[in-house]
């Protein structure tokens, strides 16, 4: 029996959502990560995952499934929203907040009047080995990250 990684299993579920269990298991399991993966092990899979989410399904859909396959980043996300939300309080304007937020090296700015983001490195655990994604297919799991960011 093939163990499933966590990272396996959450992309499973979400392409389902979008075609058969058939695809999803030739997509997630075309390439073997093992429970504990080498950082280049990681790299090949995530290369290989993204050929194959483009390979299937157009860009929305690929967006909505990566989407759903954010981490919480080795409790990042929790540290994170805390360390966000004291600078929120205490600013007496959006302009203010995002001023503060860019004392961090944050990256946000404001366009017509929304808030914007610009990564300069990217956390994503699953990243170690790779220098340039030749696609953004993998990035999409950040605007679930930042969705999941919003509603706790």
């Amino acid at each position: 029996m093939r163990l499933i990684n966590k990272e396996v299993k959450k992309l499973i579920d979400n392409i389902k959502k979008y075609s058969s269990l058939d695809v999803a298991h030739k997509i997630a399991l075309g390439i073997d990560l093992p429970v504990n993966p080498t950082p280049v092990e990681k790299s090949e899979w995530v290369k290989h995952i993204s050929t194959e989410l483009e390979k299937q399904f157009d860009e929305k859909t690929i967006k909505n499934i990566r989407m759903g396959c954010y981490c919480i980043e080795n409790g990042k996300l929790e540290e994170s929203k805390t360390f966000i939300k004291k600078i929120y309080d205490n600013s007496i304007s959006m302009t203010d907040f995002v001023n503060k937020m860019n004392e961090y090296q944050a990256g946000w700015y404001i366009k017509d009047g929304n808030l914007h983001t610009k990564y300069y490195s990217c956390p994503c655990p699953m990243l170690e080995a790779i220098s340039t994604l030749p696609t953004k297919t993998w990035c999409y799991c950040t605007v679930g990250y930042n969705n999941l960011s919003k509603k706790e």
